[in-house]
């Protein structure tokens, strides 16, 4: 519990205050309260969440406590002015004030990592499907975004501009390709084509601003027309969300994009498998890879360990499989026993072997009637030869407000991690941040003990 605050009869009397002192001490008054009234919800949910997965109640509260009105409200008044001894003995109780709600914010945090891993923890159980879905609308209350030093690569395009700059990937550590799109993203989730009838993508150098230009090899120009393996006329064309493998030096930097256009089934999205040529800047289209399951869209997979290694999905199993260029097929040789909280993850970004382990990026999506969906990212952490998970994370954000994060690159080093994404597919950003609190992601064991 939070010590109790004792304040003098004169200063509780915010008539004597001039007016900005006065609507300062409104504000930490009003945030007081309020801090502390979250507070109380955010004790009251994980225990909410426990007693209903035991009892088989399935009330859960849904409502997330930033929309809590305050239980304080107060009203302006005909300011008086202070008396002139008053300065110092205020500006003593504003710092006051000021030091409860830094403790107080501290203990509030605790709290929502607690409750984070509580309900992550729920969500590896086996739950009815409704008390499962009450638990991931409620998430948004507990995760939080990470914080670090962010990098914005290109500025925000209106929306009537004819292209706008969006998911930034890593080809090398000194070498970002940024993606570019001619739509954008409205408030209630609707997509809005440029001055344009299709969806479309380019490719942006970022160092450079040499665009990529995207071509067909002879042979896979010939297969296509006798296979059918293009279809111009779809509404999203091009190559959308392109991963770069630079494996060695001496290999080809292959791709693997999400494609409508390039598909073995009409209206699938399947990947489109490229080597680019980071001389001339172009990209040539090598052939359509046949889905392990035919039927379903593929949009992320991921590179890990060259051509032989890649993350086909995360649930029941981690999957991983090899890209067999003869067949023009993924065959799937790995599976690797995956917790339920990864059901809703999706592949995001390549693997990442640092320290002998291999790190990416997942996302999972919440979707939102009339509202945006909301995006939130976890870090999954496997062994050195791709055959066990070393750990997982919490479940984070790039920035605070929900929203639709896409994170396209991921790169470590001693200082830390950086992360390529973009918000509504209308800004292209990196964020840094340090291991430090890349460590606090993995600490939730400490949390749930809190």
């Amino acid at each position: 519990m939070m010590p109790s605050m004792q304040l003098s009869h004169r200063s509780k009397s915010p008539e004597f205050l001039p007016r900005t002192k006065k609507e300062k001490y409104h504000r930490l008054a009003k945030k007081k309260w309020q801090l502390s009234y979250q507070t109380l919800t955010l004790i009251a949910l994980p225990t909410l969440f426990v007693l209903s997965w035991l009892n088989g109640t399935h009330v859960l509260p849904t409502k997330s406590y930033e929309e809590t009105p305050s239980p304080m409200v107060i009203s302006s008044e005909t300011e008086e002015k202070a008396p002139a001894n008053y300065e110092f003995g205020h500006n003593e109780e504003i710092n006051t004030i000021q030091t409860f709600l830094e403790a107080e914010e501290s203990y509030r945090n605790r709290h929502l990592k607690c409750g984070l891993a509580m309900a992550m923890q729920l969500l590896d159980k086996d739950l009815s499907w409704d008390l499962r879905d009450t638990i991931l609308k409620t998430l948004p209350s507990y995760i939080r975004n990470l914080k670090g030093h962010t990098t914005v690569l290109r500025e925000i395009k209106p929306n009537d501009a004819d292209w706008r700059f969006s998911s930034p990937g890593f080809l090398t550590p000194d070498r970002t390709i940024i993606r570019v799109v001619n739509y954008y993203v409205d408030l209630d989730g609707s997509y809005h084509v440029s001055n344009d009838h299709q969806v479309k993508t380019k490719m942006l150098v970022a160092e450079t601003d040499e665009w990529i230009s995207v071509t067909e090899s002879p042979a896979f120009s010939v297969i296509a027309a006798q296979e059918h393996l293009r279809y111009p006329d779809v509404y999203v064309t091009g190559l959308e969300d392109t991963r770069f493998l630079v494996h060695d030096k001496n290999a080809p930097i292959y791709t693997l994009s999400s494609s409508s256009e390039y598909t073995r089934v009409s209206g699938h999205i399947n990947q489109v498998l490229g080597i680019l040529d980071p001389a001339t800047w172009t990209m040539t289209i090598q052939d359509v890879i046949k889905s392990p399951n035919p039927e379903h869209h593929e949009k992320n997979w991921v590179f890990a360990d060259g051509l032989q290694n890649i993350v086909y999905g995360w649930y029941p199993s981690i999957q991983i499989g090899a890209i067999d260029l003869a067949a023009s097929e993924l065959v799937i040789h790995t599976s690797i026993e995956s917790p339920k909280s990864f059901s809703s993850m999706r592949g995001s970004t390549n693997g990442v072997l640092h320290e002998n382990e291999w790190w990416f990026v997942t996302h999972a999506v919440l979707y939102r009637p009339g509202q945006l969906r909301y995006y939130s990212h976890r870090i999954v952490v496997l062994d050195e030869h791709l055959k066990s998970i070393t750990r997982y994370s919490l479940p984070f954000t790039f920035e605070k407000d929900p929203d639709v994060e896409y994170c396209l690159g991921f790169k470590a080093d001693d200082a830390g991690v950086t992360f390529g994404y973009s918000v509504r597919d209308r800004t292209s950003r990196t964020l840094h941040v340090d291991w430090s609190e890349v460590q606090l992601l993995f600490d939730d064991k400490e949390a749930k003990q809190q």
